[in-house]
């Protein structure tokens, strides 16, 4: 019942029958030592690593960093490479925005004014126009003015004439009586 290790274990053998003798010689059953026997060779055979397994355990290892450590490089010039790109591509695209901008801002400056010197035409013209109209209201009113003034002022004569008519009346009258009273005051 000797066995020795595969290939993979070859720095390594397991006695499995002096393990089994062993057990056997402690008290345990043949059949059950044997079984025991044979599952301990199993898992060392499967189970435990080599110093040649943990040597090429530590040279995959060593591959799988090296080639990590090329990634990661990559990745960082890569990295780099779009940041760049990245940065070169907005600077352009805000250059490009503040012409735009720039233009925008020229055209918004010449429509306003534009827009301002076809509203100071239009003021002007609205207020030659109001003035004009101002002027002819005023003449109008002052020709009414002078029309009633010039009728009320020969009414005013016309009603000074009535009125002088009817005191000289009133005064002659009173004169009358006044000498008629006189006249009695005297013969009395």
């Amino acid at each position: 019942m000797t066995d020795s290790s595969s290939d993979d274990m070859a720095s390594y053998t397991f006695d499995t029958l002096t393990y089994a003798k062993e057990l056997i010689a402690a008290g345990m059953p043949e059949q059950q030592a044997e079984v025991i026997s044979l599952r301990q060779r199993t898992l060392i055979e499967n189970e435990l690593a080599t110093k040649a397994d943990i040597a090429a355990m530590r040279q995959d290892m060593k591959s799988m960093e090296t080639d990590l450590k090329k990634t990661i490089k990559t990745c960082d010039t890569d990295l780099r490479k779009s940041m760049d790109k990245t940065d070169t591509d907005l600077r352009k695209s805000m250059k490009q925005m503040d012409t735009e901008l720039r233009k925008t801002m020229q055209q918004m400056d010449t429509d306003l004014r534009k827009t301002m010197q076809q509203m100071d035409t239009d003021l002007r013209k609205t207020m030659q126009q109001m003035d004009m109209d101002l002027k002819r209201t005023i003449a109008e009113l002052e020709t009414n003015l002078r029309h009633d003034i010039n009728a009320l002022a020969l009414e005013t004569k016309h009603n000074l004439k009535g009125m002088e008519s009817t005191l000289t009346l009133r005064l002659g009258s009173i004169v009358v009586v006044a000498l008629g009273a006189l006249t009695t005051i005297g013969n009395l």
